[in-house]
């Protein structure tokens, strides 16, 4: 649950910015005015999850990468690093 509270914070965060790279009709359906977590389903999809490497060997990091609606072409990224969600952004700083 913390880091679907994590992306949609980053989205609600973000949100008009991302209106305005659509038409208005457009806009309604590929980054509506969420208001709720569960808002968020039709928005973004599982692509894959990888397994880092990080740099503390102490430490335990999973990315999940998604295909968003809002940003067709950079997603969306998640960092979770030994449970903690730490990073939410667009998924280019997962892949590199």
């Amino acid at each position: 649950m913390a880091l679907e509270k994590a992306v949609f914070s980053y989205y609600f965060r973000r949100v008009e910015e991302y209106r305005e790279g659509f038409d208005a009709d457009e806009a309604n359906i590929k980054a509506p005015k969420a208001q709720a977590v569960d808002d968020m389903r039709d928005l973004v999809s599982l692509r894959c999850i990888k397994v880092m490497s990080p740099f503390d060997s102490g430490s335990r990091q999973i990315g999940f990468i998604f295909d968003a609606t809002f940003d067709p072409q950079l997603g969306l990224g998640v960092l979770v690093t030994n449970g903690s969600v730490e990073t939410v952004d667009t998924q280019d700083f997962l892949l590199g």
